[in-house]
């Protein structure tokens, strides 16, 4: 079925139900859906899920940052918004983030750029932070297990042989190549960017033909570190719409997509995670260019959320 002009949020819950009921009523449009997974370890029954409006994706992800858990929400919510409508462009917004600009402006904006994805686009360079994502193998999580069991078998003593070569052999089976060397192999240029995004229907079905097309790339993201920077940038680099992409220098770490994350602040200097943004941030976020911004607390900072949405009314 399918909805000209129609936009799919689709919206990563990890905290705070009160708040993300407010992002989406903020996102009403007769043009907009929204679309919810939560995290399974955050505590919210079935019914509050429901209340909060949007459609609520019935399979629950523990997701943890950088770490392909993340990639799959958001899969998993590209696959069931997909069958509800066709919609024309896909939009991946946290449960923390909120429009600074008029939900109808950006309905309009993305009408008249149709098909062009906006996604923040870094190529890798070994010189750059794209490198050391690919660069270090990660681990299996029983990997510590390993470790473990091979410390007791030192510390206690344990008789045989038998019972330390099984415990090598297991932990050698551990070892594999890196994501690089795994993508490298099969002819994949690596991107990455922000991991937040906005992408048409082309880029969207033409990346899960692709994946089906070559599960091994699939398989390789899923042993670099922060995939949900990485794996969106490099398939859409990979689909018809790739000329499009307004492509980064690779010395540059530049937040080239809708939504603005505030990592440098004047009084509280430069962070690895975004800083929450208050009251006095409205003077100038409202100047950005971008239509979405992160992140926000309603715990930290409640009356932010009624400043905005008096100044877009």
């Amino acid at each position: 079925m399918e909805s000209e002009g129609r936009i799919a949020v689709l919206i990563l819950a990890h905290k705070n139900s009160t708040q993300v009921a407010r992002l989406i009523h903020s996102l009403k449009h007769p043009k907009v859906d929204c679309y919810l997974h939560f995290d399974k370890k955050m505590p919210i029954t079935h019914a509050e899920m429901q209340s909060l409006g949007g459609a609520v994706i019935a399979e629950r992800i523990s997701c943890f940052l950088d770490d392909w858990s993340l990639c799959q929400a958001a899969l998993l919510l590209l696959q069931e918004s997909r069958k509800i409508f066709q919609y024309k462009y896909y939009i991946l917004l946290s449960g923390q983030d909120y429009p600074i600009k008029p939900i109808g402006n950006l309905v309009n904006f993305l009408e008249k750029n149709y098909p062009k994805p906006f996604i923040d686009m870094t190529p890798y360079s070994v010189n750059n932070w794209i490198a050391y994502k690919f660069w270090t193998t990660k681990f299996h999580h029983d990997f510590k297990v390993v470790i473990r069991d091979m410390q007791s078998v030192v510390k206690h003593r344990i008789p045989g042989t038998n019972r330390m070569a099984d415990l090598c052999q297991k932990l050698s089976s551990k070892f594999r190549p890196t994501a690089f060397e795994l993508l490298s192999s099969l002819g994949v240029n690596i991107y990455g960017g922000s991991a937040w995004w906005t992408l048409p229907d082309l880029a969207v079905e033409e990346i899960f033909k692709d994946m089906e097309a070559h599960p091994n790339i699939t398989d390789a993201f899923k042993w670099s570190f922060t995939p949900e920077e990485t794996f969106f940038q490099t398939m859409t680099m990979r689909t018809s719409v790739a000329h499009f992409v307004d492509v980064n220098p690779v010395d540059e770490r530049a937040q080239n997509c809708l939504t603005y994350a505030h990592f440098v602040s004047p009084t509280k200097g430069a962070s690895c995670h975004p800083h929450i943004l208050e009251e006095n941030d409205w003077i100038w976020l409202q100047q950005r260019p971008e239509y979405f911004a992160r992140k926000f607390d309603m715990n930290c900072s409640p009356k932010v959320f009624d400043i905005i949405d008096k100044t877009l009314e």
